[in-house]
C-alpha cells in the first residue's frame, strides 16, 4: 500500500513532502520482510530476492514511462482499495455484534484524526487531488463507521 502511494505521488510530481514518509515506511517494511525471511528456516529465498530485486527496478523504470493518466490513477486508488477491503470485515462484525468487542475505541479515534489531518494537507497542498482524497477519506469514513 504505501509502495503504491509513494508511487502515485512521484509520478504525479507532488512534492518530496507528499510522498517522503511513505516511502521510508516502504524501505522499513521491505527492511523487515527481508530479515524475516533470512531467519525462517526452510525458505527458499530465490524467488524472494527476484522479487525483492525486480520490484525497484520496475518501480523506477515506471519513471522514465510515460503513463495512461488512468493507470497512475489507478495505482493511486490501489492502497484504498487494500484499505477497504481489510477493515470491512471489522466494520460488519462490529455491526453484528453491537460493538467493537476487544478493540480500543481510543485507537480508532486517533486514526479518524489523522486522517482528518491528512485530508487537511491534502486540500492545502496539493489541491485537492482527488485520488489521495480518496484515500484518506475511505481510511476516515471507516474509521468514523466503526466509532460509532
Amino acid at each position: 500500500g504505501y509502495s503504491a502511494s509513494c508511487w502515485y505521488a512521484v509520478l504525479s510530481g507532488f512534492p518530496f513532502g507528499a510522498w517522503g514518509e511513505a516511502a521510508f515506511i516502504t524501505v522499513q517494511s521491505t527492511l523487515l520482510l527481508f530479515l524475516f525471511w533470512c531467519w525462517t528456516d526452510g525458505l527458499d529465498l530465490r524467488p524472494r530476492f527476484l522479487v525483492l530485486g525486480g520490484l525497484p527496478a520496475m518501480m523506477m523504470a515506471l519513471l522514465f514511462v510515460e503513463l495512461p493518466g488512468g493507470l497512475v490513477s489507478l495505482i493511486g486508488l490501489s492502497p484504498a482499495a487494500l484499505f477497504v477491503f481489510a477493515r470491512l470485515p471489522q466494520v460488519v462484525l462490529n455491526h453484528r455484534q453491537g460493538h467493537t468487542g476487544q478493540l480500543a475505541p481510543v485507537t480508532f479515534f486517533l486514526q479518524l484524526a489523522g486522517n482528518a489531518a491528512r485530508v487537511f494537507t491534502v486540500l492545502h497542498d496539493l489541491g485537492g487531488d482527488p485520488v489521495v482524497l480518496a484515500q484518506h477519506g475511505s481510511a476516515g469514513l471507516l474509521n468514523a463507521i466503526i466509532l460509532a
